[in-house]
């Protein structure tokens, strides 16, 4: 397997294909730290030390060394779907639970939507308006079944 510009902070076992264009993006040198990857590191860490459970025991858990760990946790480095699912599932907590919290960019300011015109149709927008609400239930009713309400 060819590995192209896999940077420094990449340890053995997260060895993945990219290409000539990831690794001039990635480059060797660890860029600038999402906020999202930081928030989500924070809640993995919280989650952890509030389940009792050391980097070492999670690091096995999600199949990675104990500095991934730190590095997840510290927002270094993105956590991936399946190892992000692990971790619920070791320390007993819904996927939502990583993102609870999160303040995202405010309206126009996601660079990742720069230059894409309308997100939604209008009922496009009432359809995930109204899943959002229906999330929104969900993740109240699991708070109040975790207070005793």
């Amino acid at each position: 397997m060819n590995l192209v510009g896999r940077s420094a902070h990449t340890a053995p076992d997260s060895a993945t294909k990219t290409s000539a264009v990831d690794s001039v993006l990635i480059g060797s040198a660890p860029s600038v730290q999402d906020p999202v990857d930081a928030h989500v590191g924070a809640r993995l860490r919280h989650a952890r030390l509030a389940a009792q459970v050391s980097q070492q025991e999670l690091a096995h858990v999600l199949g990675v060394s104990a500095e991934r760990i730190q590095r997840y946790e510290c927002g270094a480095e993105r956590v991936g779907a399946g190892r992000l699912y692990l971790a619920c599932r070791r320390l007993n907590v819904p996927p939502t639970y990583f993102f609870e919290g999160y303040e995202g960019p405010a309206a126009g300011e996601d660079p990742a939507l720069a230059g894409s015109g309308p997100i939604a149709e209008p009922e496009e927008r009432s359809s995930r308006l109204a899943v959002d609400r229906l999330i929104d239930q969900i993740m109240q009713r699991i708070r109040n079944e975790r207070s005793g309400a």
